[in-house]
């Protein structure tokens, strides 16, 4: 791509706000709310089974109001970024904010894969998600807590949310699409999200499987090398 096509990708739409319901996907999609920095795992495990990412984070916003060069984008192993634009958004119920939507294709297979960085309050993002009845294929969700820097918000617990709307876990498995999955390291979770330490006298860690009102999940084990609480959940309906 030239670097008068990139100006343009740059440039579209530069003094207009968009709502989000016009950039979300077709296609597969992964949310990942409250992302922070950890953005480089998720991309390179699904960027293969995976169409379009979205990582929601207010802190973002700093960043995202550096020169669009500045912003550390992450290219899965065999992409490269192909064009980036950076874009006003009206998330659901909040106050119009920055993203950085990126386009990335595989050197060989020249498969295509968008990564929205939304600097933007994640529950707004959720709404939106929710409104426009996107389901997910996969919900991606750790390293996040209660303490000075965490969210605060119960993603996967039965809490009800402070808007006195259903709690979120019920929402999340709402919004998943048949066979689709999370990711969870326990955080703001359900006990059964997360891996206890090991039996002393079994030595085991292992997760079982539960149900939640009309979803049933089974734990498909860990997939991050460096981070053995982070799990693979497969969603599907109650038998």
């Amino acid at each position: 791509m030239t670097s008068d096509a990139h100006d343009d990708q740059r440039s579209e739409r530069a003094d207009s706000v968009f709502s989000l319901a016009e950039l979300i996907p077709t296609n597969r999609l992964l949310y990942y709310p409250c992302s922070g920095l950890d953005t480089r795992f998720p991309l390179e495990q699904f960027a293969d089974s995976i169409d379009s990412f979205w990582f929601a984070d207010v802190r973002y916003v700093k960043d995202l109001r550096k020169p669009i060069e500045d912003f550390v984008i992450h290219c899965p192993s065999g992409y490269a970024l192909e064009a980036r634009t950076k874009l006003n958004v009206h998330p659901a119920r909040r106050d119009p904010s920055i993203a950085l939507r990126c386009q990335l294709r595989h050197r060989e297979s020249r498969r295509q894969i968008e990564v929205l960085y939304l600097a933007s309050d994640a529950v707004g993002v959720f709404h939106a998600l929710e409104e426009a009845d996107k389901k997910l294929s996969i919900f991606f969700y750790r390293r996040d807590g209660f303490c000075e820097g965490g969210s605060n918000l119960w993603w996967l617990h039965p809490t009800p949310a402070l808007d006195g709307a259903p709690a979120f876990l019920e929402r999340v498995l709402g919004i998943i699409e048949p066979g689709g999955r999370i990711v969870s390291d326990g955080s703001n979770a359900l006990e059964e999200f997360v891996v206890k330490q090991p039996n002393e006298s079994s030595g085991k860690n292992k997760l079982v499987g539960f149900d939640c009102k009309q979803w049933r999940l089974h734990p498909d084990g860990p997939i991050d090398p460096q981070c053995d609480r982070t799990m693979l959940w497969s969603v599907g309906l109650v038998p």
